[in-house]
């Protein structure tokens, strides 16, 4: 069973706290969902200014900017 497990998450590209396997429920409290890459500094995005947050929204690299409401 182990095996095959690891089989699927090699064939899918599964990790852990993968941000494309997360429920949109839980993706608030997963932490690879945002981080981001400044400088070479791996940072959460939620701490970056609004700009650069919108900027890496708009990249596809956070599920949202944090904030702004769906209407």
């Amino acid at each position: 069973m182990g095996n095959k497990s690891r089989h699927t998450k090699d064939l899918l590209h599964i990790g852990v706290y993968d941000p494309d396997w997360t429920l949109a429920s839980q993706v608030d409290s997963n932490p690879m969902a945002w981080l981001v890459s400044v400088n070479g500094f791996l940072l959460d995005a939620r701490t970056l200014p609004r700009p650069i947050q919108e900027e890496a929204f708009r990249r596809g690299l956070i599920p949202y900017i944090p904030g702004v409401e769906d209407d």
